[in-house]
């Protein structure tokens, strides 16, 4: 029992005895330990290697009696090799009764999780020390109680103690380093900590060991228990800089404040938006009326700006403005945007403004502030600002891994550099000096003075980061424009040691925002014209400045391609605007520009040869032509001209892409335009006297180009919003999908003109249905130009049609019903189905118009209320109404009834929106009919008259079918004498049965001696009688066999048709696999190979099912080749479960698959695959017995899959 017990302790619990340590013990935790099973008997070292260490221990303890212990020690784990866990165990004597030692006892527990917890702790700790002291950040941890400090060596140095003092000093120590101004404020400071427990925060100046005051900001946090302040830790931040700086701010906003009112009177007048900013929190001093108009009359002076506009502060202007005032430069910038919010908790408003920034300096010099000069330049470039930052980003990052690395030593000078020298600047590392002074010596003359002035004072005054631009020389004689960064390191006692940085070749990003503010002065200038001439001049001009060329020529080709137009701007050629023929240029601008190629001559001399005369002739030189493909051919060409020979660039041909595109464009749109205006102004006066009519004016693309005030009011857009859509927004999304607008079109044009009648869809998503035409309309040459679509709103026209086609299939549905239960479920379920609600309920109430019993509901989602109700419960205003005669109708059930009148009822049972038409018999209620929605919902006289005409057909119905049933009733009588009659046929059935059993018994004994008769005359007479004589006797004995088995199939058939089925849970795999298993002892398989689905559960009878998959299987085997495939399986099809059977046979054709199940009925011959004809009809009886359903599909010589159901 005790041997039990210590079985179930976690812990690892073992015996040993003898010197030689043979295991008497080991509890189940110590075996699952060693991965081994019983230990009992065996040594130590047979059951895991223990370790040496251990080993001498445990001998010790026999040896010597004296108990040992120990904590968190290392042992290797035996079940996984190579790891190593922490144990806390006691190796204890056992003794006897005479005091001899025969063994050991030993206890070990598993602290490896704790021991790995602390070890990751010490880690972290570690880390956090390591952070600490890289952020400079000094931490302290005083126990009051015990007055001790613990500080890192930061904190020592900033109040000058020991190291000694450092791991364990009294406060004291610390408080005496404090400025004697600060130690009483300090010392409050802490004491009210230790007893609120709030944070402890606190600015004050300390004395180093060399006596140098310093500023520090100390925060820290208490720990109390309820005997009083156990601890107060925290950390202390070097402020010094940063009051140094206040002090010096203070200073400058004095001089600031003289300055500012010297320069007020003049700023005052100056319509553009100024502004006065004094010292490093840069607080307003000044600001002009247009500039408080600027800023949405916000108060601003006396506030910082990172205060007073916020939104400014964020976009990083705080920094510009500060480089001014420590660089002393002035700082200027066009099209700068800028988020400000005008208006008090309105959004941001992006302006764009030109900026000037210029120091503002005292007599003596210094720069005590910022004047701010800016002009709102908006309107004119808000667009191309915000693709230029974007594009100009992207850049930057695309070139940012081809940066040139540098790491500066300044303690030798020596400078090390990445491949990146080589890569940016073409430097080979041969010619590279490691010293700054090769580095400087590269650096642009006009760049030097200054970017070595900038490096030396970020490094001198201890700033980390350092920044600047300027141009640096290629190894070829060139310069690239680099953004260099680096970062300062400084030793413990702040003095530079090294500097690493970076270098940004940022010459591509200059030059393609040049590219893009080009393309964007374009853009904006195209734009703005409508004349396509005045366009085109325009266009033509900013590209030949922006390029620098002489001439810049805009071409369109006529439609044989032959011939072209051209207009051009000429700078320094004379104009050669006209007509040409394209063949006139030589074979290779023809071929090259009507082929799409770009044409790129860079000396027509040397490439031309003959060919150069026309281009000669013209003044040209050199040349780039751009052609415009449309529709597959040569369209129209930008080119441009120059009077010498040039070196095109890549960057220059691109570009004449681009403007080329954009220029097409534009022409295109400004024609467009003119074209659309002209139009506009000739229909709009016959289309806006159409009220009823929709016309709508398309272009051959089915883009809209004329609307009437009829489309704006049927169709929802307007006029403005529908110009240059295509007509496919009128279109449902699904017709939309499926391609039906270009349909529509295509008819038109083949017909001129179409009837179109069906949904439109309005802009707001919902639809209507439209009734009109679609006139294609031609140019002289029969070409289509365009469409005319002329319709108008039927919708309720068509709702009517609708209604009364629902009402003549509710009619259809319930005519031929009898059963009243019957007529209602097909009626609500009609209704609910047509209207779209949530339920449909019918009642009908007794004479005191109290009572109402719903007697059926049609509800989807929701649940069922049919049931007894007291009329009034539904509150008195539908009470009222009903008894009146009159249909309730709410389209919010809290509007029309009072909570505890009826809409709580309501409510309860899912209904916010109802309409109830009453049903009176003899002037009273005696009925009604309701549809229900589970939201609120806007009822319409359509919807409302339904209800109501489907309440008195189905009342009328009603009526019909119990007045059948009474009819019904009277034939009772007759339905007993049929009853008799048909006990008296089910009497003669089991007498047939009985004959047939005894016809086919007595059957079996003749056929059985035909058989053997037939048998043993052909034994007896083998070699006496001819082969004819001898195939009769085979065929007599085959065809009695052929019987014989036939009269058992019709048993069988017979017997299945009257057997009570059995039903169990049946593992229909197993079954299909010990059926198979046994057709392969018998040879039945055909060499088939059976894939059976696992996991088949049914529920039948197990020994019908059986025979079931006998007569599949083996049909499946005969049917199908040799070492056919077979597969067993099963579906879900709804609630039933479908299971089935297919093969790689002969298959059959479906149009004969309805005779598969009739008995005898074979679609194949007994000489190509021998049967009776019974077994599937076998199968089609069992499972008709089970209440299922059984069917086959297949296709001639594809297989057939046999498919049944049991439920």
């Amino acid at each position: 029992r005790f041997h039990n017990l210590l079985d179930d302790v976690p812990a690892h619990i073992v015996v040993l005895k003898g010197p030689e340590l043979r295991y008497e013990f080991g509890n189940r935790a110590f075996r699952q330990f060693i991965g081994g099973d019983e230990v009992a008997g065996k040594l130590a070292g047979e059951v895991w290697n223990v370790p040496d260490d251990h080993r001498a221990l445990l001998r010790s303890v026999i040896d010597t009696g004296q108990s040992v212990k120990g904590q968190e020690t290392p042992v290797p784990l035996p079940t996984q090799p190579g790891q190593t866990g922490y144990f806390d165990f006691a190796f204890q004597t056992l003794k006897d009764p005479d005091g001899s030692i025969p063994g050991v006892y030993v206890y070990s527990a598993d602290v490896t999780e704790k021991v790995m917890a602390r070890l990751a702790l010490s880690e972290e700790r570690h880390r956090l020390d390591k952070t600490l002291a890289t952020a400079e950040i000094a931490t302290f941890d005083w126990d009051p109680r015990a007055d001790k400090v613990f500080a890192n060596p930061l904190l020592q140095r900033f109040f000058g103690v020991t190291a000694e003092d450092a791991t364990g000093g009294h406060i004291s120590r610390y408080l005496d380093a404090i400025h004697e101004g600060d130690r009483e404020a300090v010392a409050q400071a802490i004491q009210n900590t230790l007893a609120t427990g709030e944070r402890y925060e606190i600015e004050y100046r300390v004395l180093d060991a060399q006596g140098e005051e310093r500023w520090v900001l100390a925060r820290g946090d208490a720990t109390l228990s309820e005997t009083g302040p156990t601890r107060l830790s925290g950390i202390l931040l070097d402020i010094t800089a940063r009051k140094t700086a206040e002090a010096e701010r203070e200073r400058l906003l004095m001089q600031v404040e003289i300055e500012r009112s010297r320069l007020e009177q003049a700023f005052d007048e100056t319509p553009t938006f100024i502004c006065l900013l004094d010292g490093p929190d840069l607080v307003f001093r000044y600001a002009n009326e247009p500039y408080y108009s600027l800023i949405g009359f916000r108060e601003v002076i006396g506030k910082p700006l990172a205060e007073a506009l916020p939104e400014i502060a964020a976009q990083g202007f705080p920094q510009i403005l500060r480089g001014v005032m420590e660089t002393g430069e002035n700082w200027m910038a066009d099209e700068v945007a800028v988020a400000i919010q005008r208006k008090p908790g309105a959004l941001l408003e992006e302006r764009i403004l030109n900026l000037r920034y210029v120091p503002v300096r005292d007599a003596d010099g210094s720069i005590s502030g910022v004047y701010s000069h800016a002009f709102d330049v908006t309107d004119q470039v808000n667009a191309r600002r915000k693709l230029a930052e974007s594009e100009e980003r992207f850049r930057i990052v695309a070139q940012a891994t081809r940066d040139a690395v540098w790491d500066w030593d300044l303690r030798d000078d020596s400078v090390w550099w990445n491949e990146g020298i080589s890569d940016l600047f073409g430097h080979s590392r041969e010619s590279v000096e490691p010293t700054a002074a090769w580095w400087a010596t590269n650096i642009h003359p006009e760049d030097r003075e200054r970017v070595g002035a900038s490096i030396h004072d970020a490094i001198d005054h201890g700033r980390s980061n350092w920044q600047d631009e300027y141009r640096y020389a290629k190894a070829d004689g060139g310069y690239l424009i680099v953004e260099d960064r680096g970062y300062a390191v400084f030793d413990e006692a702040g003095r530079p040691v090294r500097m690493v940085g970076a270098m940004t070749d940022v010459t591509k990003v200059r030059e393609e925002a040049a590219r893009l503010a080009f393309l964007r002065d374009l853009t904006e200038t195209m734009s703005n014209l409508r004349e396509p001439g005045a366009l085109l001049t325009a266009a033509e001009r900013m590209l030949a400045e922006y390029l620098d060329v002489s001439r810049c020529a805009y071409a369109e080709v006529d439609e044989n391609g032959n011939n072209f137009t051209l207009w051009d701007w000429s700078r320094d050629l004379p104009s050669i605007s006209g007509t040409y023929a394209l063949s006139s240029f030589g074979s290779r601008t023809e071929d090259e520009l009507k082929a799409g190629r770009t044409l790129v001559i860079r000396d027509v001399n040397g490439e031309l040869d003959g060919d150069g005369e026309p281009f000669r002739l013209l003044g040209i030189q050199s040349l780039i032509a751009c052609p415009l493909i449309k529709h597959g051919r040569l369209s129209a060409m930008v080119g441009i001209h120059n009077k010498s020979p040039r070196d095109w660039s890549e960057d220059e041909v691109n570009l004449l892409h681009q403007v080329a595109d954009r220029m097409w464009a534009e022409i295109e749109r400004a024609r467009a335009e003119t074209a659309l205006r002209q139009n506009a102004e000739q229909l709009q006066t016959i289309f806006d006297n159409a009220e009823d009519d929709a016309i709508i004016l398309m272009d051959a693309d089915r883009r809209i180009l004329a609307w009437n005030r009829a489309a704006e009011k049927i169709c929802g857009w307007s006029a403005a919003e529908a110009y240059g859509r295509r007509s496919d927004v009128l279109f449902t999304q699904e017709e939309r999908a499926s391609g039906e607008p270009q349909r529509k079109a295509d008819a038109a044009m083949r017909d001129g003109k179409i009837l179109s009648e069906r949904w439109y869809q309005r802009r707001d998503g919902t639809r209507f249905w439209g009734s009109g035409t679609m006139t294609a309309l031609l140019n002289s040459d029969r070409s289509v130009r365009g469409f005319l679509k002329v319709f108008r709103d039927a919708t309720v026209k068509r709702r009517e049609l609708i209604t009364l086609e629902f009402l003549q299939n509710l009619t259809d549905a319930v005519r031929d019903l009898r059963d009243p239960a019957t007529i209602i479920e097909t009626a609500l379920r009609l209704l609910g189905e047509h209207m779209v609600v949530d339920r449909c309920a019918y009642c009908e109430i007794e004479a005191d118009e109290e009572t109402a019993h719903i007697l059926g509901d049609w509800r989807p989602h929701m649940m069922s209320i049919v049931g007894t109700y007291a009329v009034s419960s539904w509150g008195t205003p539908m009470a009222d109404d009903l008894k009146a005669g009159r249909t309730f109708i709410a389209d919010d059930i809290d509007l029309r009834l009072h909570p505890a009148d009826g809409a709580d009822l309501l409510k309860d049972i899912g209904i916010h929106a109802v309409v109830c038409a009453p049903l009176t018999k003899s002037g009273r209620l005696a009925g009604a009919l309701a549809v229900h929605n589970a939201a609120i919902r806007e009822w319409n006289d359509e919807e409302i008259e339904l209800v109501e005409m489907v309440a008195d057909r189905l009342w009328a119905e009603i009526e019909r079918a119990r007045a059948e049933k009474n009819l019904l009733a009277l034939n009772e009588e007759l339905e007993e004498r049929v009853t008799d009659r048909t006990a008296q046929l089910e009497a003669a059935i089991k007498e047939s049965e009985a004959f047939n059993y005894s016809i086919s018994h007595d059957l079996r004994a003749p056929l059985r001696s035909i058989v053997a008769t037939s048998r043993i005359l052909l034994e007896d007479t083998e070699g006496q009688i001819d082969a004819e004589s001898r195939g009769l006797l085979e065929r007599q004995a085959h065809n009695a066999s052929r019987l014989g088995v036939l009269i058992d199939e019709l048993l069988r058939l017979s017997r299945l048709g009257r057997v009570e089925v059995h039903r169990s849970d049946i593992d229909m795999s197993e079954l299909v696999e010990e059926f198979v298993a046994e057709m392969g002892r018998a040879n039945m398989t055909h060499g088939c190979h059976f894939e059976i689905e696992p996991g088949m559960q049914g529920r039948g009878d197990a020994r019908l099912v059986r025979l079931v998959y006998s007569n599949l299987l083996e049909n499946a085997c005969k049917f199908s080749p040799e070492g056919g495939r077979i597969w067993v399986g099963h579906r879900r099809r709804g609630e039933d479960d479908v299971f089935s059977v297919r093969d790689e046979g002969v298959g059959f054709d479906m149009a004969y698959a309805h005779k598969l199940f009739l008995p005898f009925e074979r679609l194949v011959t007994e000489a190509e695959f021998p049967g009776t004809g019974i077994g599937l009809a076998n199968v089609d009886r069992i499972i008709r017995r089970h209440g299922g359903h059984v069917w086959a599909e297949s296709e001639p010589g594809k297989g057939a899959t046999f498919f049944f159901t049991l439920s």
